[in-house]
């Protein structure tokens, strides 16, 4: 169900049809760790909210590129 309304939303906003097709229940689950991590959320606070006992599992759902936000033009403020 969860899948179902997720699809239906992401058609609605005009998301490509293909990656609409792809959406899983677990990616909002997923996006929502990562997403909590890029704005600097620990991940043991992350780990509480998807209620895992093991750090290792919520690692697994941290999808940053590791280089993002981190490379010489963005410490030289370019």
């Amino acid at each position: 169900m969860v899948a179902d309304i997720l699809k239906r939303r992401a058609a609605q906003a005009g998301f490509d049809p293909a990656v609409v097709e792809t959406l899983k229940g677990h990616s909002a689950r997923g996006g929502a760790a990562t997403m909590a991590l890029a704005a600097g959320v620990s991940i043991n606070d992350v780990a509480k909210h998807l209620r895992h006992r093991d750090i290792n599992s919520t690692r697994i759902y941290d999808k940053r590129q590791p280089w993002a936000g981190n490379t010489a033009a963005d410490n030289l403020g370019l």
